[in-house]
């Protein structure tokens, strides 16, 4: 007798227990740590894993709790697409939304402003300053026959193909991105 008395209470217990639990998860992955906007800026090294991502997040106070995020991007089937690179955070955003910011990407990206007249050298140091590129990598590449071959370029370098304007770029670009996309530009301008 006293077993079926102790049963139901045992599963009311546990059930209220889920609930709280449930509750707490729900309000510290539905709310901001507050509303300041002031931004900071995260780095997510490649192979990053949710969890270190969770634990950083929390340590920058951007979330409530490492647990609660990585709870949040489990329900929503977001745990295995973090993206490394360097994102604007604030502790005002919803945790759902900083999960979908690294979801997605939406990388800090850099401006550099290639004057007309500038040389592979003078470039790969514009890029070097602003770590976004290699220097000696990216003229080693911008002189490279089979890279420049494949961007469909006839010529011994790339001087003169980089076309001059302004460009955003994250710092996980990398110089071949760099440079295809200075071409591309070139290719449509001229």
């Amino acid at each position: 007798m006293s077993l079926n008395k102790t049963l139901p209470l045992a599963l009311v217990f546990c059930l209220f227990t889920l609930a709280s639990a449930s509750g707490i998860l729900y309000y510290q992955a539905s709310r901001p740590v507050s509303a300041d906007t002031k931004t900071v800026i995260i780095e997510i090294k490649p192979g990053a894993t949710l969890k270190q991502v969770a634990v950083r997040l929390a340590e920058q106070k951007l979330v409530r709790s490492a647990f609660s995020f990585r709870a949040a991007a489990y329900i929503e089937k977001k745990q295995g697409y973090i993206q490394a690179g360097e994102y604007e955070l604030s502790s005002a955003m919803l945790p759902l939304e900083i999960l979908k910011k690294i979801n997605s990407g939406q990388t800090v990206k850099y401006p550099v402003t290639i004057p007309e007249g500038y040389r592979i050298t003078e470039i790969a140091a514009l890029f070097a300053q602003k770590g976004l590129a290699d220097k000696g990598k990216f003229i080693q590449l911008a002189h490279n026959p089979q890279f420049i071959e494949s961007l469909n370029i006839h010529a011994a370098s790339l001087e003169g193909y980089l076309f001059p304007e302004t460009y955003h770029f994250n710092k996980t670009s990398g110089e071949q991105t760099i440079i295809k996309t200075m071409v591309d530009t070139f290719k449509k301008k001229v």
